[in-house]
This record gives structure tokens, sequence and C-alpha cells, in this order.
């Protein structure tokens, strides 16, 4: 990548490498190449599973499934701002298919934003923020309201 790993803390814009580095071509391909991996990491069914790795503990075997909205907000999040930012048509249909997807959280704990460290059952604050910062983008793209009230919820 280009400089994509620019960021401060968790956050990871796609303009802070082109404005900071230069190179802003080589960027948008980096962005849409990993755009694509995300849609690559859904199922046929939308769906975005947890997989525990190779060394080191299970952070979801104590959760019922292997899915969290905190896990899927931050991917589709991600994906919509790189679709925004590249102008890719495919990446912004696909992210706003994968995006409706989301409406089969609603009325859940947010949880599983921080897989890596916290159990994926545990109640997770920034997973609210992830499903936000899916929401938003969602209606940037489109004005559809309709994803500012999922965003409320």
């Amino acid at each position: 990548m280009t400089g994509w790993s620019l960021g401060i803390g968790h956050e990871r814009r796609p303009a802070l490498a082109p404005l900071v580095l230069g190179q802003p071509e080589a960027n948008v391909a980096d962005a849409i190449r990993e755009g694509r991996r995300i849609v690559e990491g859904f199922g046929v069914d939308g769906a975005l599973r947890y997989r525990a790795p190779a060394a080191g503990p299970d952070l979801g075997r104590t959760h019922g499934t292997t899915e969290a909205n905190g896990l899927v907000g931050a991917a589709v999040a991600r994906l919509l701002e790189w679709a925004a930012f590249t102008r890719d048509a495919g990446l912004k249909e696909d992210g706003l298919r994968l995006l409706r997807g989301l409406r089969r959280f609603g009325g859940t704990v947010p949880r599983g934003a921080q897989a890596w460290e916290v159990p994926l059952h545990t109640p997770d604050i920034l997973a609210s923020a992830q499903m936000i910062r899916a929401w938003t983008p969602g209606h940037e793209l489109t004005r559809d309201a309709g994803f500012i009230g999922e965003a409320r919820q």
C-alpha cells in the first residue's frame, strides 16, 4: 500500500495518505483493491464472520454466533468511505448492499468492534460508533434519510 496505514489510533481515513504523501492515483488504486478485498471477506449471505487467530485465544467462543455488529459495521464503514473517496461505482454498489444488510442488527446490543482483544459477546461502545460510522456515509452517498434514521437507533 502506498500510505493507507496513516492514521491516528484506530482511525484510518482514505484522504490522509494522498494529502500527506502525494501519489493520489496510486492511493486510489490501492483503496479500490482494498475495498474489493473487504467485499470478498463477506459471505454470499452478506455476513462477515469472526475468525479466531491460529495462535492466541478464540475471543468468539463465548458468543452465540460468529458475527457481531461492530465487526461488520467497521468493515462496511471503511468500504463506503473508500467508495466515496475513489468514486468507484462497484464499491459504492457493494457497500450500499452490505449497509442495508446491517438492518439485521437493529435493536441489538453493540458488540464486537475490538475482536482482537475483547470477547465478541462483550457490549462495546466502539461497536456503536462503528455502526453510526457505517450509516453516515450511506446517507452522504445517497441522501437517503432512512440511513440517518438507522444510525439513530
